[in-house]
């Protein structure tokens, strides 16, 4: 079956809408009747940012008609393509910052699971190397400033 997008037309926000509901409707649990899919996935992101996403095809500008090309429409492609490489960027740095979060919590998780059924003594002993840990980890971080300088530091602020 050929899509609307497959035969070069954009899809429109009926047949959009009705995708999203046949596949909600489709990817309902039956068992436990609650949806599988995270809430707030269909949501249509704002379009005043950035205006209607673009049909990518593979023709050029001069294969539609427009024989010089418009410098208005390359400034206003170069544009876009800035704008979404920025917010591609933002994301990936987001997307960075919820993993190492994740990280943190699920190695916090598995801490605490593989030293729930151990001595006061060995408690102690891992409480102590994971304090080592996180003091260690705190030294390194990109964003390190030092409080005060030393004076037998060569690097003196």
């Amino acid at each position: 079956m050929a899509t609307p997008a497959m035969k070069g037309r954009v899809w429109t926000r009926k047949e959009d809408e009705t995708l999203c509901t046949t596949y909600r409707s489709v990817s309902e649990d039956s068992v436990k009747g609650s949806s599988q899919t995270s809430e707030g996935v269909w949501t249509y992101p704002p379009q005043e940012r950035f205006g209607p996403m673009p049909m990518f095809r593979n023709v050029s500008s001069n294969a539609v008609g427009d024989e010089q090309g418009s410098p208005g429409k390359a400034k206003e492609d170069l544009a876009f393509r800035e704008a979404m490489a920025s917010l591609l960027r933002l994301m990936a740095e987001q997307n960075a910052i919820a993993a190492e979060e994740r990280k943190q919590e699920m190695d916090d998780r598995n801490m605490q699971k593989n030293t729930s059924e151990y001595t006061p003594m060995s408690k102690a002993y891992f409480n102590r190397k994971k304090g080592e840990i996180m003091a260690r980890q705190e030294l390194f971080t990109s964003d390190y400033t030092p409080t005060m300088a030393d004076e037998d530091d060569a690097y003196g602020l």
